[in-house]
């Protein structure tokens, strides 16, 4: 397990926290740093926490990917180098017992059954934020050998473990609370924080792309 302080940084202003906050990080997990929406989601929220005054650990299950270099100034980068996030609970448990996180924020089903895991073994009690972005709608008669039912029994298992639980649209909190058994009251909706002044530096500048530049013929833009 490897550990890397950042020394990229976007500005944004600061706010007071408690010196005991200060003291403690909250901690965020992530898979790795390959270019995927998560990934992008959870570095923006790590500047945001940063320039709140908060201490921010980001445990990554393999330190690899192009986004690396994108990680705000500030945040203490920890590199479990596990090749799976189940290969990965008894570093994740290790550092809940030797850190205690003010909180723990994690994303992604795989990744958030082994955090909580995790937090079980470390026989620690910090506050575990869990979210989904992406909930495959997961069969309940498939044969109890394929990876989709263990999938699903983690989750009916495992989520209510969780402080909270996040889904990222209304229908996503529906279908999670369709997959994982739990009442739809105890899912709490919040929208991925991807707007920041980069963004709407970055809507600004041009597109120079000929399928853009041709006037002639439509183009459907899917998302």
């Amino acid at each position: 397990m490897s550990t890397i302080d950042s020394t990229h940084a976007p500005g944004m202003p600061t706010t007071t926290v408690s010196t005991s906050d200060q003291q403690r990080p909250i901690a965020l997990m992530l898979g790795s740093f390959f270019g995927r929406g998560v990934c992008r989601v959870r570095l923006n929220l790590c500047a945001a926490l940063i320039t709140r005054g908060y201490k921010v650990d980001l445990l990554v299950v393999s330190g690899e990917g192009e986004m690396r270099d994108d990680v705000p100034k500030g945040v203490r980068v920890i590199d479990l180098q596990a090749s799976r996030a189940l290969k990965a609970i008894p570093k994740i448990a290790k550092y809940i017992r030797r850190e205690q996180p003010i909180a723990i924020i994690s994303a992604e089903d795989h990744l958030n059954v082994a955090t909580l895991i995790a937090r079980k073994l470390s026989r620690r009690a910090p506050p575990i934020s869990v979210s989904s972005h992406v909930l495959h709608h997961i069969d309940a008669g498939k044969p109890f050998w394929t990876k989709r039912y263990w999938t699903r029994f983690a989750l009916r298992l495992i989520y209510p473990w969780a402080t909270s639980r996040i889904a990222v649209s209304s229908g996503m909190a529906d279908t999670m609370a369709e997959v994982t058994g739990l009442q739809r009251n105890n899912i709490d909706t919040v929208f991925n924080a991807i707007v920041t002044e980069d963004i709407n530096k970055r809507a600004q500048e041009a597109c120079p792309h000929p399928w853009l530049e041709d006037q002639e013929h439509p183009v459907v833009l899917g998302v």
